[in-house]
């Protein structure tokens, strides 16, 4: 079932679906652009083009997810392979960008989360790419997570919901910078900066939001990364990317906190 302000909108149902469909898409075309261009420096306003031939696109070459299946896989110019994980991204960002819809109320909050769900797709992919959180996509995540549930505690009255949002957000980032210094690199200084993010958009919702986040970010970091390096055979403190597990994490509690709710006497 969709949250109650899409149910009660106007528009049909099936226009909403049609609409999260072609913007995830669309994000998830843009995600791609991030992970290729933001860890080198380059310029993410330029044309896109092939990485083979440097050919730029043309327009209905670079449709996301109906060009790739229109060109099979290849590109128009020199039949290169196009990598899978181009139509992979712009699939699993608009999947997800409907977990939003189906837990919470309120324009300024699902757009807070949607916000979250984009930015933490391409913080995820950059991570386990290259292991590195850039300050130019974690700086506006949390610009944007913090504006918009602003202004809806602000139109909705919800300051103690801010207040709380905050709080968790200060002790999510103190916690995981400790960490940070404790295990000298066990985690990355941008671990800890995105961890205020979360804090703040799950604080908004309770403490046991910000704690199911936390505490599944964490497991699925550990029992992941720990059969990982064993099937590797790597030494126990190799780098490992934990920005996918705490943005899983995340969106996993947007269900586990609903599930630890309705277990409380």
């Amino acid at each position: 079932m969709f949250s109650h302000t899409v149910v009660t909108t106007k528009l049909p149902v099936a226009f909403f679906i049609l609409f999260i469909l072609i913007l995830g898409l669309e994000f998830g075309s843009f995600i791609s652009v991030l992970i290729d261009r933001v860890p080198a420096n380059e310029n993410i306003n330029r044309r896109s083009f092939c990485p083979k031939c440097k050919n730029e696109l043309r327009i209905r070459d670079n449709i996301p997810l109906i060009s790739y299946l229109a060109l099979r896989g290849r590109c128009h110019y020199c039949h290169a392979e196009i990598s899978k994980k181009y139509p992979l991204l712009e699939i699993v960002t608009a999947a997800a960008l409907f977990i939003p819809l189906f837990q919470f109320d309120g324009f300024w909050v699902i757009a807070a989360w949607e916000a979250f769900v984009i930015f933490g797709i391409a913080l995820s992919a950059i991570d386990f790419q290259s292991r590195e959180l850039p300050d130019l996509l974690i700086g506006p995540l949390f610009l944007s997570v913090t504006v918009l549930l602003g202004v809806d505690a602000q139109r909705s009255g919800h300051w103690i919901e801010l207040r709380n949002a905050a709080m968790a957000s200060v002790f999510l980032f103190l916690l995981f910078l400790l960490i940070y210094m404790v295990t000298k690199g066990g985690i990355g200084l941008g671990d800890a900066k995105l961890a205020a993010s979360i804090g703040f958009l799950t604080g908004y919702h309770g403490l046991i939001s910000t704690y199911m986040a936390t505490i599944t970010g964490f497991t699925l970091a550990t029992l992941v990364g720990i059969s990982y390096i064993t099937a590797k055979g790597l030494p126990t403190k190799s780098n490992f990317p934990f920005a996918p597990f705490l943005v899983v994490g995340t969106l996993m509690s947007v269900w586990l906190t609903t599930i630890m709710e309705n277990l409380r006497f």
